[in-house]
C-alpha cells in the first residue's frame, strides 16, 4: 500500500483545482531507502551483491558504446544448434545469458533502475524471454516463497515488431501465469540497435487483505502495470493482476534476484550481445514514502483570509 509524501500537496492540489493537465504515469522513486546499490560496471563485479553469473562479462565493450564511462555489463547469448555449441542448454534454439544478485535485508519495496542496449539483430521469438526475476525461499514460482518476474514475448501487433511484457507472479504455493496487456505494447523493439533506460518498480503486499503492485518504465514511459487498464489475467479464474501480489505467508519479502535470463527460441545464429549500464536498486524492509505516493483523502486547501468564496 503506498504511502503518502508531503512532497505532492503543492501538485495535487493543483491538479484538483483544474490547473494541470494529463501527463504520462512518472516514475515511481522510493524517498528514503533503507539500502542502496549503484553499480557503473568499470571494475570487477561486487561479489556482496553480484552472485555466479553465466555469459555475462564485467567492465566490458559493448556494440552500442557507453553512456558514460567505459564499461559495461554485456550479455552474451551464443547461437544455440544443441549441447554441443553450448553444453548448458540443450533445447536447440535456445538461449542463456543472465546475472545473480541478492539483497542484504529482507525487502519489501524495491525499484531497478539502468540503460539496457538492445543489438540491431535482435528479433523477438514467440515464446518468453526472461527480464528479471525477483523472489524469496526456494528458486521457482510455485517452490518460492513469492515471486515477481517480468518476462518478454514475440508480438507482430506493432509495424516494428518485438517484445511485448508480461507478469508472472505467484506465492504460497500458486503460480497466476502470465499476464499481459491486451494491446500488446511493445517494451523492445525489433533491430533496436539503441540504448533504452529502464525503471522497475515493486511494492509487496504489507498485511493479509493488502495487495501489492509491479510497475515498469521504458524512457520514462509507463509500459506495464499490474494496475493498467490493459492487463489481463493469464487465465479464467486467476485473479486480477491488481490483486495478484498478495500477501506471501511462507515469507512475505524479496532477497533474491537475476537480471535478463533464458531465451526460448532466441534462434540467434550469431553471437547476440546485449548491454547494461549505470546500474541502481534501492529497497525498504517496510513499504515507505515514493515520489508518487498519493493521499487517501485530499482535502480542499483552505483559501487565504483575503480571499472570499461565496
Amino acid at each position: 500500500m503506498q504511502k503518502f509524501s508531503s512532497l505532492l500537496l503543492m501538485p495535487l492540489a493543483l491538479f484538483v483545482s483544474g490547473c494541470a493537465t494529463a501527463e504520462t504515469t512518472p516514475e515511481t522513486h522510493i524517498l528514503d531507502p533503507d539500502w542502496t546499490f549503484q553499480d557503473d560496471f568499470e571494475a570487477a563485479p561486487d561479489k556482496s551483491f553480484w552472485q555466479p553469473a553465466r555469459q555475462v562479462f564485467f567492465n566490458s565493450s559493448c556494440a552500442g558504446g557507453t553512456r558514460s564511462g567505459s564499461g559495461t555489463l554485456r550479455y552474451d547469448y551464443l547461437p544455440n544448434y544443441g549441447t554441443a555449441n553450448d553444453p548448458g542448454v540443450s533445447e536447440v534454439g535456445d538461449s542463456w545469458a543472465e546475472t545473480k544478485f541478492i539483497l542484504p535485508i529482507k525487502a519489501t519495496q524495491i525499484q531497478i533502475s539502468y540503460d539496457l542496449y538492445i543489438p540491431p539483430d535482435y528479433v523477438a521469438a514467440k515464446r518468453n524471454h526472461k527480464g528479471l526475476m525477483l523472489w524469496s525461499g526456494k528458486y521457482g514460482v510455485i517452490n518460492s516463497n513469492i515471486t515477481v518476474h517480468h518476462s518478454l514475448w514475440g508480438t507482430t501487433a506493432s509495424a516494428k515488431g518485438g517484445a511485448t511484457p508480461g507478469f508472472n507472479i505467484g506465492m504460497d504455493g500458486k503460480n497466476f501465469g502470465h499476464a499481459m496487456r491486451s494491446d500488446k505494447a511493445l517494451l523492445w523493439e525489433n533491430h533496436s540497435g539503441k540504448w533504452q533506460r529502464m525503471h522497475h518498480y515493486v511494492e509487496l503486499a504489507e498485511r493479509p487483505g493488502d495487495f501489492g503492485r509491479a510497475d515498469i518504465w521504458r524512457n520514462g514511459e509507463l509500459i506495464h502495470s499490474t494496475h493498467s487498464a490493459e492487463i489481463r489475467p493469464a487465465y479464467t479464474g486467476a485473479p486480477a493482476p491488481s490483486e495478484s501480489i498478495r500477501y506471501a505467508s511462507r515469507g512475505n519479502y524479496i532477497d533474491k534476484g537475476y537480471l535478463l535470463g533464458w531465451a526460448n527460441d532466441l534462434n540467434n545464429t550469431e553471437l547476440m550481445s546485449f548491454c547494461i549500464e549505470n546500474f541502481t536498486i534501492k529497497a525498504n524492509k517496510i513499504v515507505g514514502a515514493t515520489t508518487t505516493s498519493v493521499p487517501s483523502a485530499i482535502v480542499q486547501p483552505r483559501p487565504p483570509a483575503s480571499v472570499r468564496i461565496d
